[in-house]
């Protein structure tokens, strides 16, 4: 295994690509509004639906970039 900078290289990479699934973001995002609407009594879940739907608008408006940390085996 090599280390280059933040990006690990592994020589035990699996011989089939790992399938993945895409997922639409303005999907996840259309779900989070519905959270904070369905949640107008409660604060707390409509101030994390408030902080989930600015970190994705950021994530679709290429304002940053998601971190995926270490992949799971």
């Amino acid at each position: 295994m090599s280390d280059m900078g933040n990006l690990t290289i592994s020589k035990d990479l699996p011989a089939k690509p790992i399938e993945s699934e895409n997922i639409d973001i303005d999907f996840l995002i259309s779900d989070v509004l519905i959270i904070k609407a369905e949640s107008l009594k409660d604060r707390k879940i409509f101030k994390y639906a408030e902080y989930l739907e600015k970190q994705l608008m950021k994530l679709k408006n290429k304002e940053a970039v998601l971190d995926l940390g270490v992949p799971l085996k």
